[in-house]
């Protein structure tokens, strides 16, 4: 017996539906299954249980929350790729705040998305590419590669590994805590 929900549907209008389902199921048991005071005692006990599980689940909706902080952070790359400094800016929070090797604490949206047009000035073709992006219940992170070339000069390629871990509320970025080596020779 399947009991979905339809796609597009939130899980938690499932529940009745999968209720339902359960019940019908312990319903269709044979006979000789059944204690004869299961209904009395037992559906009462599945009732509450599921109702329980429920109930604190729709009060965390860790994964709802986390989907939707990966989103910024897609956002915040497909913005960096685009070269779209408007759009950066917009997705970090008003009061965000940058740490990295050269930001050790640049507070701001404004002053966060100056940074950028810099950046492509001298990397005129820079580009993100993601390598890794997870979650957890606070924080999303990425691994990625900046590419592109100095200048523009194709014979001064630039291949840099970067790790980010952001904090992410309300669909704005409001920490970012970035790392990579300064040092780091260009291949």
């Amino acid at each position: 017996m399947t009991c979905r929900s339809p796609p597009g549907i939130d899980p938690r209008v499932g529940f009745f539906q999968s209720l339902a389902c359960l019940l019908r199921w312990i319903m269709s048991l044979p006979r000789c299954l059944l204690i004869e005071d299961f209904s009395v005692k037992t559906i009462p006990t599945i009732l509450f249980t599921t109702s329980l599980f429920f109930f604190v689940g729709a009060a965390v909706p860790a994964a709802h929350s986390s989907k939707n902080a990966i989103d910024t952070v897609r956002q915040k790359f497909d913005a960096f790729n685009r070269h779209n400094t408007a759009m950066i800016q917009a997705i970090y929070a008003r009061d965000a705040i940058l740490h990295s090797p050269d930001y050790p604490s640049l507070q701001g949206n404004e002053p966060i998305a100056d940074t950028y047009p810099k950046l492509f000035e001298a990397i005129p073709d820079a580009k993100d590419n993601l390598v890794l992006l997870e979650t957890s219940v606070t924080h999303v992170y990425a691994q990625f590669v900046l590419t592109g070339h100095w200048k523009g000069e194709e014979d001064k390629p630039l291949s840099i590994r970067i790790t980010s871990v952001y904090a992410v509320k309300g669909g704005h970025i409001v920490d970012d805590s970035t790392y990579y080596d300064r040092k780091a020779p260009c291949r």
